[in-house]
């Protein structure tokens, strides 16, 4: 039998082998393409994680644990670290968008404004440190104080967590000073131990505990100290978006304040320095790399981490205008 190619079975049959071919070869196209993009992903993680890797080697940031850190570890220096650098581009940012939301409704945005929004909110989060490591310092004296009897303190309690264990006001608190017994000495290494476990603890629950009294005492100073009109108004006025700004400072700073080596942040030195500022204006950096150059002002801190032998690491540069 003879098959007559002009015959509609046939054209039809003939176009549906064509579709049916055209479909296969577009999905060999797709599977090939799928493949190719799944192992440049596995080349990327595969990447991604020697670089992890590669930097945690490199790093010293926890006493007692050689140069590689417990990546199981939720709060971990490299991830306040990250946290800290994280913080100038989002949250600030964030901040420094809702003030001209309310401030420069149907005006420019303008470069001087932002810069005192930023200065201000880098005051802030300053203010907000010296609470948290005062009260972190306060703590775990008054801790030691206790168990070697010694001083007049508060009745201190453990932080509460969301678990149960909060923080309590330990601020303002009055020592005596401490008197040196045979006790004292026998007590150092058990001491150590003691001080190295709180300081676990504190690290450990450092992103669940309450907050409230770091938050209301920055506040309070913040009220207290002579401020510009600028400042003035801004408090006067935004009081919502300021709070919210300091609770997100409260909880990065308090963060940071509990790790081991401790790390200090660093807004008041007035010339600029390369390994210490990132200028705003980086155009004409390398010009000023060996001359005196003043800071204007801060646009976000320095952070260093302090060791043992209290040599001073920079881990992030402050952003600063020059």
């Amino acid at each position: 039998m003879d098959l007559n190619i002009n015959d509609d079975t046939y054209n039809r049959l003939s176009e549906h082998g064509k579709e049916q071919l055209s479909m296969l070869q577009t999905f060999q196209q797709e599977m090939t393409a799928g493949i190719c993009q799944m192992d440049i992903e596995s080349q990327t993680q595969i990447r991604e994680l020697r670089q992890r890797v590669t930097r945690a080697a490199d790093l010293s940031l926890s006493a007692g644990r050689g140069n590689i850190e417990d990546l199981t570890e939720r709060n971990r220096p490299t991830v306040v670290i990250q946290q800290f650098k994280e913080f100038a581009c989002n949250e600030q940012m964030d901040f420094v968008n809702e003030i001209f939301a309310e401030q420069g409704r149907g005006s420019k945005k303008n470069t001087d404004m932002e810069e005192r929004i930023r200065t201000f909110s880098c005051s802030i989060f300053s203010t907000v440190f010296d609470v948290a490591r005062n009260t972190e310092m306060t703590y775990k004296k008054n801790m030691n104080d206790k168990r070697l009897g010694h001083g007049e303190h508060t009745e201190q309690k453990p932080p509460k967590t969301k678990d149960g264990v909060l923080l309590s006001k330990v601020s303002g608190t009055k020592y005596q000073q401490p008197s040196t017994t045979s006790a004292d000495a026998n007590a150092g290494p058990h001491m150590d131990n003691l001080m190295s476990l709180l300081s676990h603890y504190l690290r450990a629950t450092s992103h669940e505990v309450d907050l409230n009294y770091i938050v209301k005492e920055s506040w309070d100073i913040m009220n207290k100290e002579g401020q510009d009109p600028f400042v003035t108004h801004w408090l006067k006025n935004y009081p919502t978006y300021i709070t919210s700004l300091i609770e997100k400072c409260a909880r990065l700073a308090w963060m940071i304040a509990v790790q081991v080596p401790a790390y200090e942040i660093c807004c008041s030195v007035n010339h600029f320095d390369p390994t210490k500022h990132t200028p705003m204006n980086r155009q004409s950096q390398r010009d000023w790399r060996g001359s005196t150059v003043k800071i204007k002002c801060y646009l976000w801190p320095t952070l260093m981490q302090v060791k043992k032998d209290g040599e001073k690491r920079v881990v992030a540069k402050g952003e600063v205008l020059i």
